[in-house]
């Protein structure tokens, strides 16, 4: 149950982070481009984190999905990475249950 719902708030934190992105200023410049391909990178990171959790490596995915969120709490946004640091906890203590 719990790996379920480590799941779901990774997937939510990635969609949030990788549509967040999605803004298009009227000048498009290389320093826009690579803040874009860093988000856009986390995002798909924090999903497969969470599947990862999902398909059974709790510790694995719950530890990448924290160090993540802690990426992505300081650097972009917080709704986010706050999603991924509970998801990534809840991944960790999903092993014990």
């Amino acid at each position: 149950m719990l790996a379920v719902l480590a799941l779901l708030l990774g997937l939510v934190a990635g969609l949030i982070l990788i549509l967040g992105g999605l803004d298009f200023p009227k000048q498009i410049s290389l320093e826009w481009f690579g803040r874009q391909a860093v988000t856009l990178i986390l995002g798909l990171v924090l999903i497969v984190a969470a599947l990862v959790i999902y398909g059974g490596k709790y510790i694995e995915g719950g530890i990448l999905s924290i160090a993540l969120g802690v990426v992505v709490l300081f650097w972009f946004s917080q709704l986010p990475g706050v999603l991924a640091i509970i998801g990534g906890l809840l991944g960790v203590v999903a092993e014990e249950s």
